[in-house]
């Protein structure tokens, strides 16, 4: 197979050699916007610099990518991720860099490594999600640019602070008044919603609120909505009586407030709910807006590009495993507990 050079890009991009070179290495002379459709058509291309050529590169290379590892199903959906990729465009288009991104299905394609974490294009990356055993792998051995994980472990990373924004949300509901509060959480697969989990839990002992399991459920790592809707099921129905509040993850709140509603439980009229591990943009386009424990997606950016910086220059950080905190916003799905006393569900 013909390996791609840069007189290849050059003649698709109806430009100059000089013009394609200067725009890979991130040099002055280059548009915006040029540059963006050069990297383009060289990732389509399959183009790779040679061993000495990228080794030169990497000592200036500025430019930053992001990879994201998702289902299919699930990423078009994804609120977190969609925000993150708009704040990581709009960060490095104001700090002068090249942002390149790259999404995976982890599932559909386990063992493929994500072209721009080989091509040479970018020199440190943001990586989000939950890659395969096999990408992993690779990023923790191979990988030989820095790398700043987001939301899950990684030897350098950028976590949520889940707990906090629990803890907040279970205080406020105990000021209403409310003792029985239920929640459905993520799949126990991810780290996140294990410490969610626990977050909730503890709390609930912090203000003296009794646990129970009828009014915990977690979905399943396929997270379709037949599974959203089993989790609603379980974590509603299984008790003689409804819990008066809920906390649920923002990933398939638009799901299980559907299928609230289609058993007559209307939120928040007869049901108080927080959402957690969500974005206020996904929380604020609901009607009536959710109350929610939101990330945000920008902190996460900012944050990473910070430690990604620092370990330009240096081998290690000082805080490898940063935290971003959660917050609580009040919207309109949270009612003070005596609303529900006597009323009758449908």
């Amino acid at each position: 197979m013909k390996r791609i050079n840069l007189q290849d890009i050059a003649e698709k991009a109806g430009v100059s050699k000089v013009t394609v070179s200067a725009a890979l290495k991130g040099l002055d002379g280059v548009g915006e916007e040029k540059r963006r459709e050069i990297c383009r058509i060289a990732r389509e291309l399959g183009y790779r610099p040679s061993a000495a050529a990228r080794l030169l590169k990497e000592k200036v290379n500025k430019d930053i990518g992001l990879v994201i590892f998702e289902l299919g199903e699930l990423i078009q959906g994804h609120s977190f991720f969609c925000d993150l990729l708009f704040r990581f465009q709009e960060e490095c288009s104001l700090r002068g860099v090249s942002g390149y991104f790259e999404w995976s299905d982890y599932r559909a394609n386990p063992d493929r490594i994500p072209a721009l974490l080989t091509n040479g294009l970018a020199g440190g990356f943001l990586i989000a999600g939950t890659p395969s055993p096999q990408v992993e792998s690779y990023i923790v051995n191979h990988l030989t640019s820095p790398a700043v994980r987001i939301i899950e472990d990684g030897k350098y990373s950028i976590r949520a602070d889940l707990r906090s924004g629990i803890r907040e949300a279970i205080q406020y509901l105990a000021a209403l008044g409310h003792t029985r509060i239920g929640m459905i959480n993520g799949p126990s697969a991810f780290r996140i919603y294990r410490e969610a989990e626990s977050a909730y839990r503890e709390a609930l002992a912090e203000f003296g609120i009794p646990f129970h399991d009828f009014w915990f459920s977690e979905i399943r790592e396929t997270r379709s909505a037949e599974n959203f809707k089993e989790a609603a099921n379980q974590a509603l129905f299984r008790a003689e009586e409804l819990p008066t509040a809920l906390l649920l993850p923002g990933d398939g709140s638009g799901t299980i407030l559907y299928y609230l509603a289609s058993n007559g439980i209307v939120v928040p009229r007869d049901l108080s709910l927080i959402t957690f591990a969500t974005t206020s943009l996904d929380s604020e386009s609901f009607s009536p807006a959710i109350t929610s424990i939101d990330d945000s997606a920008h902190d996460f950016v900012l944050q990473g590009l910070s430690m990604l910086e620092t370990l330009r220059h240096s081998s290690s950080v000082a805080d490898p495993w940063k935290t971003v905190p959660s917050r609580l916003n009040i919207r309109e799905t949270v009612l003070h507990a005596k609303e529900y006393q006597g009323r009758k569900y449908a």
